[in-house]
């Protein structure tokens, strides 16, 4: 079940093959001129503004309008929290997928699967008791790693995700959590469902 989306989904660790490949643990690079190919310079700064050049006290014009400094994106974001008026809704969202998370690490389900991780994670010649071990080792994180250090987080990496194909752990922590949840959303609809309808509000006003 290895997620090849770019910018996979982080919530088990790693879970794209590609990404692992080719960024070890790092997050690839977000929303940059490499990763926005298409954008010429000028329309990468009206989206993200002067702010991510370090540059928010310039005056920058492009088609004679001046550049805001968070860009078209900071003020779609700006709008979007002025009409959000649910903080008790989002706090209990937040709460079930924070809660959901550390109950489901409880789950002999889930326990097992992870303890076949490790296993097969042995026969690659790296030992972790679970993948957000590998994810957080503090040695894949460093600002400059040498070659060999870059190379062996690949490895890492690499296998890591090979091992939750092998096992299953992403499909039964998954399955496993989305129970969870369910069972919390159904003890809580009321405010979720609150806190639905002004979410599909917000959309409602700001397509028009």
């Amino acid at each position: 079940m290895t997620n090849e989306n770019s910018t996979a989904d982080r919530r088990y660790g790693l879970s794209s093959l590609a990404e692992a490949a080719k960024y070890g643990y790092d997050l690839p690079p977000y929303n940059t001129p490499e990763t926005a190919p298409n954008l010429s310079s000028e329309a990468f700064l009206v989206l993200n503004g002067t702010e991510r050049k370090n540059s928010a006290a310039e005056k920058m014009r492009v088609n004679g309008l001046a550049v805001t400094p968070t860009g078209c994106i900071g003020e779609a974001q700006s709008k979007v929290s002025a009409y959000s008026t649910d903080p008790h809704g989002a706090e209990v969202a937040q709460n079930i997928a924070t809660s959901s998370f550390q109950e489901s690490l409880k789950s002999e389900k889930v326990q097992n699967a992870i303890t076949s991780w490790s296993s097969c994670m042995k026969k690659y010649g790296f030992d972790f008791k679970s993948p957000l071990d590998a994810t957080g080792n503090p040695e894949f994180h460093k600002p400059s790693p040498s070659p060999s250090e870059s190379k062996k987080e690949i490895k890492t990496a690499t296998s890591d995700v090979t091992c939750k194909d092998k096992t299953g752990l992403l499909t039964t922590w998954f399955s496993v959590e989305s129970s969870i949840q369910r069972n919390k959303i159904a003890a809580d609809r009321p405010v979720l469902t609150r806190l639905k309808n002004m979410h599909n509000s917000v959309v409602a006003r700001l397509t028009k």
